[in-house]
């Protein structure tokens, strides 16, 4: 069957190879050195995705302002030529991604601060054009422990409360008319269905920020999601294949 471009709706399909789709322009996904920042304690981003959504919601010479850096961002964000300010909260990612991506970025090199972003508003930074981020799924996966980590919160309701916390310092430095796009997935654990995806949206309301758009990213392909169905449906539950793409607008 003929591969077909979706990145166009508001369904991007995953491929093999980390991309959207073999078209791709200016495909990032392969950059020497980028896939090897991995292991304990990451997230893996999708460069691809990032590239797409940079390309889509900013333009060139932009300032992004990202909360929950991680590893991939900051390098796309230099390479597609727009300023770069993250806050990663981990040591150990900021390390390694430092050694990784700076070797491979244009000048002005990202601004990478190791601070939990929380503290956000004690930095001299500048307003931004555009927010651009993927938060934790509270505990889901476990990251480094450390200081204002938000894994390491016990409770569904207080982790909100510190996201909440962080998404308001954040926003307050993007412009008005400009956007704000988050990268997140509902899960469950012990048994309970968390719906991340409207818990970002309620808080980001209360913040003042309108929903402008929602995207269905497919996060793993389909043989993928066969195997994991077959550990799971004796209990009545389907294999999840997609995060969510949250866009929103400064008013």
């Amino acid at each position: 069957m003929e591969e077909k471009d979706t990145t166009y709706s508001s369904l991007w399909l995953f491929r093999r190879k980390r991309t959207l789709w073999k078209g791709t322009k200016d495909p990032i996904a392969n950059i020497p050195d980028l896939m090897t920042v991995r292991g304990k304690n990451y997230s893996e981003f999708n460069p691809t995705v990032a590239e797409n959504i940079i390309n889509f919601w900013s333009e060139k010479g932009d300032t992004i302002l990202d909360p929950f850096a991680g590893r991939t961002r900051a390098l796309i964000a230099n390479l597609k030529d727009r300023k770069y300010i993250g806050f990663e909260v981990s040591k150990d990612v900021y390390d390694k991604t430092s050694k990784v991506i700076y070797p491979l970025c244009n000048k002005p090199l990202p601004q990478l601060y190791n601070e939990d972003s929380f503290n956000i508003d004690k930095y001299k930074i500048p307003e931004v054009d555009f927010i651009f981020s993927c938060p934790p799924y509270w505990n889901l996966e476990k990251y480094e422990s450390c200081n204002g980590q938000l894994s390491d919160i016990q409770k569904y309701p207080q982790f909100l409360e510190r996201y909440k916390s962080i998404l308001q310092k954040t926003t307050n430095f993007l412009k008005k008319d400009k956007y704000c796009a988050l990268v997140v997935g509902d899960f469950r654990k012990n048994g309970i269905f968390y719906n991340f995806h409207i818990d970002t949206i309620n808080i980001m309301k209360e913040l003042g920020m309108k929903l402008h758009d929602l995207i269905i990213l497919q996060s793993v392909t389909f043989d993928i999601a066969v195997r994991r169905f077959g550990g799971i449906k004796k209990y009545k539950m389907t294999s999840k294949v997609h995060e969510y793409l949250l866009i929103f607008k400064k008013v």
